[in-house]
């Protein structure tokens, strides 16, 4: 009987895996798995001395198993310009006038700033023109909040939020490069929720453009800040900076407690159950199928399709509840089961139908057979 109630859950889940990597097209990758900084187009004061100012570490990750800590501190200084700064930078494979780039990366701030420092900007090569920067500085009545603004060093503030220490966050950016302030539109999204529409971002001359993320100030000054980096990309569509990171180090999923499946989950573990503890059918970095016959719970951060998906069968868990950071709102362009129709305009078919056939050979398991 095994193999008949197996068959259903191969087959939706090798439909849904198949769904997520068709809408995945990645062109390039900085996501310091390499284990240093050369997926970077260069870097600056990586070392004061025998300092190192950028360590991989991977205690805290985003996404896999490495990420980078930045420490900035006032003796870090980048002449000609009397600035400290320590960044790494990547050079857009699309930023001419016309084009459309599509840039996503995670961050964590672990203390409160204390004065303000740019973490991530676009600028001009060779002129070194800034076109729109992300920046933390201290909050009134205490805190720090995260800022972007379009123009010189952001000159002109687009969006505010208070932001959480400690947590890592997604931002995602789609520009669509022009010279015209009527041509040149910018978006951008914090953890999965769009919070800038269509903005004016103009080119400040015709060259191409790169991203310089880390941090920056334009003076050297006292505070010591730290910032954590990690799975940034640059793809060829919104629907790609969309998508949900899987959990890091495989840690989301299980065969018991612990392993991967997918891009970060598994089938499996519980006891004779599909699902476990923190279980993922679509490697989205949380729970979908429930176990059964006793099997485990799904994982309480994962999500399928919009928060959790497919009860359980006999005495297995309920479903998991949450979006994975760097998922879209409603989950669009993820591992969820629903594909996106707002972003791309095309109707996609839909994967409901694949856990109808789930839940039916489940339910084909429980029934006694016919003596």
């Amino acid at each position: 009987m095994a193999p008949k109630l197996l068959t259903p859950v191969v087959l939706a889940v090798s439909c849904l895996v198949g769904v997520s990597e068709a809408q995945a097209t990645v062109l390039w990758k900085g996501d310091f798995e390499t284990g240093d900084v050369s997926q970077w187009s260069s870097s600056t004061a990586l070392k004061t001395g025998d300092r190192a100012n950028l360590v991989i570490e991977s205690d805290s990750v985003a996404d896999g198993t490495k990420a980078a800590k930045i420490t900035l501190q006032q003796d870090i200084i980048f002449e000609p310009y009397n600035q400290s700064r320590v960044e790494v930078k990547h050079i857009g494979l699309h930023t001419k006038n016309g084009e459309d780039s599509y840039f996503a990366w995670s961050f964590m701030v672990p203390k409160d700033a204390e004065i303000r420092s740019n973490i991530g900007y676009w600028e001009s090569t060779p002129t070194s023109k800034n076109t729109m920067t992300f920046f933390i500085e201290p909050a009134q009545g205490g805190g720090t909040n995260l800022k972007f603004g379009t123009g010189d060093l952001g000159q002109t503030l687009r969006w505010t939020v208070k932001l959480e220490l400690n947590k890592w966050h997604r931002m995602a950016i789609h520009n669509h490069w022009s010279q015209s302030d009527t041509d040149a539109k910018v978006d951008v999204w914090y953890d999965g929720a769009q919070v800038v529409t269509g903005a004016t971002a103009t080119k400040r001359d015709e060259n191409p453009l790169f991203f310089q993320m880390g941090l920056h100030r334009s003076d050297p000054s006292p505070p010591v800040q730290d910032i954590y980096l990690d799975a940034a990309i640059e793809a060829d569509s919104q629907a790609d900076i969309l998508q949900a990171l899987p959990n890091p180090g495989g840690m989301g999923g299980a065969t018991g407690s612990g392993g991967t499946a997918g891009a970060g989950g598994s089938l499996g573990g519980g006891a004779g159950g599909l699902g476990g503890t923190g279980g993922d059918v679509a490697g989205s970095g949380g729970a979908a199928i429930a176990g059964a016959n006793g099997g485990g719970a799904p994982g309480a951060a994962g999500t399928l399709a919009s928060g959790g998906a497919s009860a359980g069968q006999s005495s297995g868990g309920a479903p998991g509840t949450g979006t994975p950071i760097g998922a879209a709102a409603d989950d669009s362009g993820s591992c969820a089961v629903r594909p996106n129709r707002q972003l791309s305009g095309e109707q996609k078919p839909d994967a409901w139908p694949l856990f109808g056939v789930l839940l039916l050979g489940l339910r084909r398991r429980r029934r006694p057979s016919p003596r």
